[in-house]
């Protein structure tokens, strides 16, 4: 038995795109919608900052939004969300 579960055990889907994946009052979104889908297993929000993934979502234009989804033996967690691309820099706000 261990007290914390291992990194291995856990699921997390991602989804990068245009727009969040559930309706958020107050935040833009580009009227064709493009979305890209990922699945790690631990520390998914490393795709923004040190994975091949950050290259991309520096250089490619547009809004950016990421969805998160964590599954453990039955439970769930959903989390968005939005990046703000500026100078090379990624300012990333929780928005749901």
């Amino acid at each position: 038995m261990q007290p914390v579960p291992a990194m291995y055990n856990y699921g997390n889907e991602i989804w990068i795109g245009d727009r969040p994946r559930r309706g958020v009052p107050g935040h833009p979104t580009a009227p064709k919608y493009r979305e890209y889908y990922t699945w790690l297993n631990h520390y998914p929000l490393r795709i923004v900052s040190f994975s091949w993934t950050r290259d991309v979502i520096v250089r490619e234009k547009g809004y950016k939004y990421i969805t998160l989804h964590s599954g453990y033996r039955g439970s769930q967690l959903e989390t968005g969300y939005f990046l703000k691309v500026a100078d090379g820099q990624i300012f990333m706000e929780r928005i749901y």
